[in-house]
């Protein structure tokens, strides 16, 4: 039932995100090339993209309400019995793991900027033109910063909102990087669940992946220590093309 409801809110939020972008792409292709949208069309795009963000929260309602209701089954089956206890706890601790929950506990949040000047960066500025992205330009940083964490003790992982799991990748289409095939663009926003000051320790080594960032790569990189932070679960369908369990 659980893995139904996800199946159609995914369904639901591609579908009016392919909508939205079909009728852009539309309205581009009839502005006469002057690349201005007339106040008409614009109120209507906003309109929409209301509608939708309503439809969407009342889609995490129903799958909320949904999620309750089958916690409340499965306390009821394991209801005295010790040895299904045990193992629903350590269900819950792969559930986790692999971003099934939204978290909260103490953390850090990094947020990353772009260079001030890239003229200045002398090994960037001759392939990077002006205006251009420097994160974009070299997309590995946030992947070796990813790694970073987790080797620092980081729980839970989430760029832009987006969560970082196993499955997770990391590619650069059109100008944007796209994790879990959705684009995102800078500034980024990183935020890690896990001991604040181990993770701030060993990311702020000296020639450690931050100092990299903003001495070689002349990134605005800001670290904070937070007592709590949220990190939302992982929003797309996982899907093993070839794995299988094990009989």
């Amino acid at each position: 039932m659980l893995k139904k409801l996800n199946g159609i809110v995914l369904f639901a939020s591609c579908f009016l995100a392919g909508i939205l972008i079909s009728l852009q792409l539309n309205m581009v292709q009839n502005t006469d090339g002057v690349g201005l949208i007339p106040i008409h069309v614009a109120k209507a795009y906003e309109e929409q993209l209301s509608i939708i963000r309503t439809d969407k929260e009342q889609a995490k309602q129903k799958l909320a309400e949904a999620e309750s209701k089958m916690t409340k089954l499965e306390e009821q089956i394991i209801s005295g019995n010790l040895v299904l206890k045990s193992r629903m706890a350590e269900l819950e601790t792969y559930k986790m793991s692999a971003g099934v929950y939204d978290v909260e506990g103490p953390g850090i949040t990094i947020t990353i900027k772009e260079p001030e000047y890239i003229k200045e960066l002398d090994i960037l500025s001759e392939y990077i033109p002006e205006g251009g992205s420097v994160i974009l330009f070299d997309y590995d940083l946030l992947v070796n910063l990813m790694n970073h964490l987790k080797r620092a003790g980081a729980e839970a992982i989430s760029i832009n909102g987006q969560r970082i799991i196993a499955t997770t990748e990391f590619n650069y289409v059109n100008n944007a990087i796209y994790i879990n095939r959705l684009p995102t663009a800078p500034p980024y926003i990183i935020k890690a669940t896990g001991n604040p000051d181990t993770m701030e320790s060993l990311l702020t080594l000296r020639k450690g992946i931050l100092d990299v960032m903003k001495n070689q790569y002349g990134l605005q990189v800001r670290l904070e220590k937070n007592e709590r932070i949220e990190i939302p679960r992982y929003s797309n369908h996982i899907k093993y093309k070839y794995a299988e369990p094990e009989e």
